[in-house]
Formats: C-alpha cells, structure tokens, sequence
C-alpha cells in the first residue's frame, strides 16, 4: 500500500536518490543536486506560502515525489514530479496518487491555477 506524506527533512537523501537518476540516466540530463537548489531546501522553497512538497512510500521506502511551488495570486508551478521506476502505473498509480494529493492541497489552499514546470527533455 502506497501512503502520501508531506516531506520531512529526513528524506532529503532519498528524494534526491530518485530525482537524479531519473534526470540523468533515463533522460540524459546532465544535471547534479546543487544544480537543484530547491532541493536543498525543499522545507524552504515548496513548503512555504500555500505550496507543498510530497513523498509517495511504499512500506516506509520514498518511492514518489512530487511539489507545488507557491507563485502568488493563487496560482502554483507543479515541480518534481517523479516516481521511482517499478512504481510507475498500474496497479500502484502513484503518479496519479500524488497528483490527486496536490490538486486537493491546491483546492483547499484556494489556488486555482497549476502550471506545470518542467524542461524541453520531459516533454514528448
């Protein structure tokens, strides 16, 4: 069973173990962690204001991530969102699980727009 919580400083480590890979091996990115600064400070860059930042766990291992950064006049940037390969669709649905969680934080935060933030290599 796949439970969604909101990011605790102790996963910074594991939240970082599931980006980079994904950015750098499945999509050829070459990017590290401190070309990243939200990520190192995630409390500080998505959870302040009406943002958010997400874990999706997966019998206490950090299997999904997904954020909203607060950009003012009730409007967010959905932001690094990945999952974990083996997690990824059915029967799990953890992408979808973590967006359902961030849209229903959305709603009740009042933000009514969410812009997807992403680069040129996730799009296909």
């Amino acid at each position: 069973m796949i439970e969604i919580r909101s990011y605790r400083e102790r996963d910074r480590q594991a939240v970082t173990a599931i980006i980079l890979p994904i950015q750098q091996q499945e999509f050829g990115i070459a990017i590290n962690a401190a070309d990243q600064p939200d990520l190192q400070d995630i409390r500080g860059f998505y959870q302040s204001g009406n943002g958010g930042f997400w874990v999706a766990c997966n019998q206490g291992e950090v299997v999904g991530t997904v954020g909203l950064k607060d950009i003012g006049g009730g409007q967010a940037a959905l932001r690094k969102m990945f999952v974990k390969f083996g997690y990824r669709g059915a029967p799990l649905l953890v992408a979808a699980g973590l967006l359902d969680h961030a849209r229903a934080h959305a709603r009740t935060h009042r933000i009514s727009d969410i812009y997807l933030g992403t680069t040129n290599q996730f799009i296909s």
